[in-house]
């Protein structure tokens, strides 16, 4: 299948989805594959009634892609029925429609600033424009808490088509070549994908790479890990995680940089 084809598929499918479960959120839930196969308790429970968000951005036409483990905060105004993104949704002429501009950056999200930033001082941008990042998600479902999946051939089948499938198109035509993640949760999913780890860097082993890490409040080199990986098809994945997962911040640039631009 060509990319636009892929991509155009992608996008029908889950403006179908939504279609659904907006009429009946309860029923597309106990009939979708990862809350079937998901065995979360309590806080780490993938809930139906809020939104689900399997990607934000435009696929043909974004700065850089980020991988995703699941959405964001439980709060009101994703609730099912009448919750702001709900009702943005509905006025909206599709999924894709509502959710190309992500729609959260109307709610000031910190997180998608912090992680559009970060993208930005990556990306080389033309003419000064700044193209918004194209963002999937591992799991569409909302939980307080991530729980991993247990990792069968059913689910990373479906992995492999309805995320990272489809990545291997978006990539293409994205400005910034090599995917972002944030989260140590990503290398036991790599790795059984079978994606090459090419590199891992951390405040333990920086010097051999002639690095200088960031210090933190107490001057000592900040305990943030990197690693690069490459898909089978030669897709390169920049994954990073500290205590707090949140986006490198400025001073991490030349390192994320170098990471970005490792060769091997």
């Amino acid at each position: 299948m060509m990319k636009y084809d892929r991509i155009k598929e992608y996008i029908n499918h889950w403006n179908d989805f939504m279609v659904k479960w907006i009429e009946d959120p309860e029923e597309v839930f106990k009939n979708d594959l990862l809350s079937i196969k998901h065995s979360g308790q309590i806080d780490t429970q993938l809930k139906c009634n809020y939104l689900p968000q399997p990607y934000l951005g435009d696929p043909s036409n974004c700065s850089a892609v980020t991988l995703n483990l699941n959405p964001g905060k439980l709060i009101e105004s994703r609730m099912h029925p009448n919750g702001y993104f709900i009702k943005e949704l509905k006025n909206s002429k599709d999924y894709f429609e509502y959710a190309k501009d992500f729609p959260q950056l109307k709610k000031n999200s910190t997180f998608w600033k912090n992680q559009i930033n970060w993208i930005n001082r990556l990306v080389e941008h033309e003419n000064g424009e700044k193209n918004l990042p194209f963002a999937i998600e591992i799991c569409h479902w909302h939980s307080i808490r991530w729980k991993n999946f247990k990792l069968d051939n059913e689910l990373l089948d479906y992995f492999e088509k309805m995320v990272f499938g489809v990545i291997v198109n978006v990539i293409e035509t994205s400005r910034l070549k090599t995917v972002l993640s944030i989260g140590s949760q990503y290398a036991k999913l790599y790795e059984k994908l079978g994606f090459k780890r090419l590199l891992e860097i951390s405040h333990k082993n920086c010097s051999e790479f002639s690095l200088d890490y960031p210090l933190n409040k107490i001057n000592k080199p900040s305990n943030r890990t990197y690693s690069l990986w490459q898909s089978r098809t030669g897709t390169k994945y920049l994954n990073t995680y500290t205590v707090s997962n949140k986006p490198p911040s400025k001073e991490w640039l030349e390192i994320d940089k170098y990471i970005i631009d490792f060769d091997r």
